[in-house]
């Protein structure tokens, strides 16, 4: 993948070169080819997430839902140069396009495979990558509240639970873990 602009121009493996000293793209979880294919979304499933999206989205920007807290994004244009603004805490899915975010030295890059969460606030550079005006860069965004969270994971789980991962931002493969079965009804 090639980047324009000054903060990012290439992400084409571990490193990253840049003018303001050496970045290094942030861990995603290892997966071997089969089971990547596995955990990737269902095509049909981002389509209609892409279609929703896309309905409640006239035009470039952000657009907030009925539901308090959720957004819909569109952004119709690759950004020449990356964006700095500060991020609130937040899961962002994104259903078609792609973007790159510089978080200190570490890149994140998300598509439609893969989802981002930010556990604080924290001040980032942006940048969208893969949009058009035919197939537009679509998220949806849900905004996260420490306290529901930290209230909710009390009543879902009533011993302690271990902090897996320590980043303030994180990117995932959308897929559910294996502990999580449909007798459980966790989800369906």
């Amino acid at each position: 993948m090639r980047e324009r602009g000054s903060a990012v121009s290439k992400i084409g493996g571990r490193d990253v070169a840049s003018n303001r000293g050496h970045l290094r793209l942030a861990k995603t979880p290892p997966a071997t080819t089969e089971s990547r294919r596995a955990e990737d979304p269902r095509p049909e499933s981002l389509a209609r997430l892409a279609e929703l999206l896309a309905a409640h989205t006239p035009y470039d920007g952000s657009f907030p839902l009925r539901v308090p807290g959720v957004h819909a994004i569109r952004r119709s244009t690759v950004s020449r140069d990356m964006v700095r603004a500060t991020v609130s805490p937040a899961l962002c899915v994104v259903a078609q396009g792609a973007k790159v975010v510089v978080l200190g030295r570490e890149v994140y890059a998300y598509d439609s495979s893969r989802m981002i969460a930010y556990s604080v606030e924290l001040p980032v550079a942006a940048q969208i990558v893969r949009a058009t005006h035919r197939e537009p860069f679509l998220a949806l965004k849900l905004d996260l509240h420490g306290y529901k969270i930290a209230e909710l994971s009390l009543k879902v789980f009533r011993t302690a639970c271990r902090v897996l991962e320590t980043r303030a931002a994180c990117v995932s493969v959308k897929s559910r873990p294996r502990s999580w079965t449909r007798r459980r009804g966790w989800w369906s």
